[in-house]
């Protein structure tokens, strides 16, 4: 009896010790998942709360993949001290990184925008961007992303995402709320601010955005835009999204003189 009840115990240890392992892998298994249908980088996810993980990890799995696209964005201050925000390349994104001089160089700073589309039945499209800041974002103020169609109209109250920080002290994530976004037929806005931070380079940032879309015709695109906000303004604008990609601000604001942006775009081809 008492070998039995020894043996028993020995399970139930067993199994008490593997549940652990088992949800971690679980976990791993739904955020790398995740990381490959919408470019959202798996370290982005830890801070995320479960019915997030939970919605994008179902879109995930359901929907069907159509096509997605990386651009590299350079954000760089000239001599002249004005700041500059376009697309480059992957091998300079590389070259670049590699020759960097110091960590702690603000001169200039990277970022991917991963730009994708799903088929999510046969009328419904849905629309994403993951803007990733490969280097730390200078200066850290309120920042735009907006994701817009080409064709097509988006599904008003489909729209969620967020922004994530990390550092060595801080852990932070904010999702999107209704006052953050604006919604048109052509795409929809999130602006948030940039989380401060005690490290200059040792940090990484992140911002998604998505939303349900009709389809309209059989050859559609979709950008994915991030505007960086280089200037202090006094007030809060409100900002929309065209169906070219360019963000920009309400009441006759210029949103150039206080805000650099470029754009990511993917094709659309509904089989």
């Amino acid at each position: 009896m008492k070998r039995l009840i020894s043996t028993l115990l020995t399970v139930m240890m067993v199994f008490t010790l593997a549940t652990p392992a088992f949800a971690i892998e679980a976990s791993n298994d739904r955020f790398t998942t995740i990381s490959n249908a919408f470019g959202i980088p798996t370290d982005a996810l830890y801070t995320l709360d479960s019915a997030t993980i939970n919605s994008l990890y179902i879109d995930a799995v359901n929907n069907t993949l159509i096509s997605s696209n990386d651009t590299y964005v350079k954000v760089e201050t000239t001599e002249a001290g004005d700041m500059i925000m376009y697309e480059a390349t992957y091998n300079q994104y590389l070259q670049e990184t590699s020759s960097r001089i110091s960590k702690t160089d603000e001169s200039s700073g990277w970022m991917r925008f991963h730009t994708t589309v799903f088929e999510v039945d046969s009328r419904t499209g849905q629309a994403s961007c993951a803007f990733t800041w490969l280097t730390p974002p200078s200066p850290r103020m309120k920042d735009v992303i907006g994701v817009s169609l080409r064709q097509g109209t988006v599904n008003y109250d489909t729209a969620n995402g967020f922004y994530t920080h990390s550092s060595p002290n801080d852990n932070y994530s904010y999702t999107f709320k209704a006052r953050d976004m604006e919604e048109t037929g052509a795409g929809v806005t999130a602006n948030f601010k940039l989380r401060l931070s005690d490290y200059v380079y040792d940090t990484h940032d992140y911002a998604f955005l998505r939303f349900n879309f009709t389809k309209e015709g059989t050859s559609e695109g979709v950008n994915g835009t991030y505007a960086h906000q280089k200037l202090s303004i006094a007030f809060n604008p409100s900002f929309s999204i065209d169906r070219y990609g360019v963000i920009s601000a309400s009441g006759g604001f210029s949103i150039v003189n206080y805000y650099v942006q470029e754009k990511g775009y993917v094709s659309i081809n509904w089989q």
